[in-house]
């Protein structure tokens, strides 16, 4: 991996990104959360879109980029930046509704109430989480740099994410599971 190469997460939400964004950190490469500059991520990807920029163009110090809704533009994001690594990281859509409800829950209780999620819009949530991967995985079939993890099934990451990026040392410490719990709807 070249220090210009750019990596880009398209899974939603809660299906590892902090803790690839953490891996990403401990592999020395810069790298972008939903919390780039002070929460601006999303809306420099929606505001370059808007513009016909490149999507990246306002964030090009960062390497890795993660939790921004880049689903939103997987197509656009392969034609910009072909080169780029693509990861899809992704994890089962109960178990991802199940922990997005308990972070509302504790981040803020007034948030949580005030987006109560029920069983029917659950439902919906996990089917477009389901159909939105599916369209990416079929867009994105051939493409070299491209991968598909999910980091809640297997201890095995850094053995998968470092060959992936051409990086040859894997580091000497567990990969950084970060958020890791497990949640149940009352």
């Amino acid at each position: 991996m070249k220090t210009t190469d750019k990596i880009l997460c398209l899974g939603f939400n809660k299906t590892g990104t902090t803790s690839l964004h953490t891996a990403f950190q401990i592999l020395g490469i810069k790298s972008a959360h939903y919390s780039y500059n002070r929460n601006k991520g999303r809306y420099l990807l929606d505001k370059a879109h808007q513009e016909n920029k490149p999507l990246l163009s306002y964030m090009p110090k960062v390497s890795a980029y993660s939790d921004m809704h880049l689903y939103s533009y997987y197509k656009d994001l392969l034609e910009q930046y072909p080169e780029a690594y693509f990861i899809l990281n992704t994890r089962e859509p109960r178990k991802r509704s199940e922990s997005l409800i308990q972070h509302r829950k504790e981040k803020n209780k007034k948030l949580a109430k005030k987006r109560a999620v029920d069983k029917k819009s659950q439902s919906k949530a996990e089917r477009t989480q389901k159909r939105v991967e599916l369209e990416i995985k079929a867009h994105y079939k051939g493409v070299k740099k491209f991968i598909v993890m999910n980091l809640s099934r297997g201890d095995y990451c850094w053995e998968v994410l470092c060959p992936f990026l051409n990086i040859p040392k894997i580091p000497q410490r567990p990969f950084p599971h970060k958020n890791r719990g497990e949640y149940t709807l009352s």
